[in-house]
């Protein structure tokens, strides 16, 4: 998912992919994954939000969340 958005507001994406990274190290922190489930799924995502994205449907949706996010000036908002 980080990707995806990190791809929608690509001027906040190195913010929204560090979300993600402490997302993912919370649930490590929690005890509801291991290291290794983290790692596995940080690169299956990243590989099937590029997979997918290179789908000319999707494409087309992100263009239209791309449009709302702008319109929003949601783009521009900080990110928690």
């Amino acid at each position: 998912m980080g990707v995806v958005l990190a791809g929608l507001i690509p001027a906040r994406s190195q913010d929204i992919l560090a979300r993600a990274s402490q997302y993912a190290e919370r649930r490590l922190i929690c005890g509801v994954h291991y290291r290794s489930d983290i790692v596995a799924g940080q690169q299956f995502g990243t590989v099937l939000a590029l997979k997918l994205m290179q789908n000319r449907a999707f494409r087309s949706q992100m263009a239209k969340a791309r449009a709302e996010i702008l319109a929003a000036h949601a783009d521009q908002q900080t990110v928690r």
